[in-house]
């Protein structure tokens, strides 16, 4: 989140106090937190998020509570969590409230409770529009991604894009990725790989690796340059960008025109990607793991279940498939149920469908409904 803010000239004992009372010293520790978060170092962001949300940070306190919550970067621990959100709610941090709202939603450490859920999603979306019309891109973000998805708001991908270039022009660059995926998507914004494209290269220059990547999966799947694709790729897996060694991984696992299928260096990189904390990576490698050469479902468990934890809807249906059908663990239809219901509410476009279906044939839930899609990241990335 950018947290950067108009500094009055307002001094005293040498502390710089910013136009929204924030010191220079929480600035900077809420800086470093979102740094840190952000690039997904997650075990490096635990103390410095700690240190924000000690000093009422809100964002420091929301984000402390995603570690919690995914079990990445902390012990999971959903008590945590939730105390963490109500801290960063009560400090008007829309994130905060949003978690809240999730938690109540899935029943995650709470009594399920729809009602408690839609009364914290409409108190984010309330704090994200007046942080947004004050300038924060990242509250613009979030506010667009209400829209799209239709969280509580009536679902409406034309304010979703004036939203992500709000918080594109304040050069918030998950507002970028977004815009450039409603407009990659064509939906009820109107088709345009041209400004895809435009918006990608310009995060690319901008050093940001994650638009790299994505002009990559324009190459891949647009312009079927699977070489130019292979490179970017492998540059930025270089530079540890785990959404590179995922994008890398699956032109190896699928094999293309000019890459040669090669499943030793897809698990490789799998593991890279996992490791470096993306939960699509995480759920590929499971999939290797239990449908190739002597399944190692024991394996393959924890590995969905880190991908589902970290936010891969993919790892919430697989993880669900495990305990529906009794693979290593205990059969648990109820347990599978709530997976497959979190993937819904993950991944709304994608999660949702795969969920109506496996609940109407739960009966059939076997390796021929996952396979089109489950063992592959979807075509673009965009952020919440």
């Amino acid at each position: 989140m950018n947290l950067s803010v108009k500094i009055i000239l307002l001094i005293f004992f040498d502390i710089i106090v910013f136009a929204n009372g924030t010191t220079q010293a929480q600035a900077h520790a809420g800086e470093d937190c979102e740094e840190l978060f952000d690039s997904k170092k997650y075990s490096d962001s635990f103390s410095a998020c700690q240190k924000a949300c000690s000093m009422d940070i809100g964002p420091g306190c929301s984000n402390l509570g995603e570690l919690y919550q995914s079990g990445v970067g902390a012990q999971q621990d959903y008590g945590k969590a939730k105390s963490l959100y109500e801290k960063a709610c009560n400090l008007r941090d829309g994130h905060g409230c949003y978690g809240l709202g999730f938690l109540y939603e899935i029943g995650l450490g709470v009594q399920q409770d729809y009602g408690k859920a839609k009364s914290f999603y409409e108190k984010a979306n309330l704090f994200y529009e007046k942080d947004c019309n004050t300038g924060s891109g990242a509250a613009c973000n979030a506010l667009g991604l209400a829209y799209q998805k239709g969280k509580i708001v009536e679902r409406s991908e034309i304010k979703a894009k004036d939203l992500y270039e709000k918080s594109c022009n304040s050069n918030y660059y998950f507002g970028c990725l977004n815009l450039g995926f409603l407009y990659y998507k064509g939906k009820d914004v109107e088709q345009d790989y041209g400004k895809t494209k435009s918006i990608l290269e310009r995060l690319c220059d901008l050093n940001y690796h994650i638009g790299c990547v994505n002009r990559g999966l324009l190459y891949e799947n647009v312009e079927r340059d699977y070489s130019r694709a292979k490179s970017i790729y492998e540059k930025a897996c270089d530079l540890n960008e785990g959404l590179g060694c995922l994008a890398l991984a699956v032109l190896y696992h699928e094999g293309r025109k000019e890459v040669v299928q090669d499943y030793s260096m897809a698990s490789a990189l799998y593991k890279k990607s996992c490791n470096l904390n993306e939960g699509l990576g995480c759920n590929n490698l499971a999939y290797l793991y239990e449908y190739g050469q002597g399944s190692q479902a024991d394996i393959a468990k924890p590995l969905y279940e880190k991908a589902c934890n970290m936010g891969a809807f993919a790892g919430c249906i697989n993880l669900g498939r495990f305990y529906y059908n009794g693979y290593g663990v205990s059969r648990d239809h109820r347990k599978a149920r709530t997976l497959w219901e979190m993937a819904c509410k993950l991944d709304a476009e994608n999660g949702c469908d795969y969920y109506n279906a496996l609940i109407k044939h739960e009966a059939d839930a076997s390796l021929s409904i996952y396979q089109q899609w489950f063992s592959y990241p979807r075509v673009f990335f965009y952020f919440d």
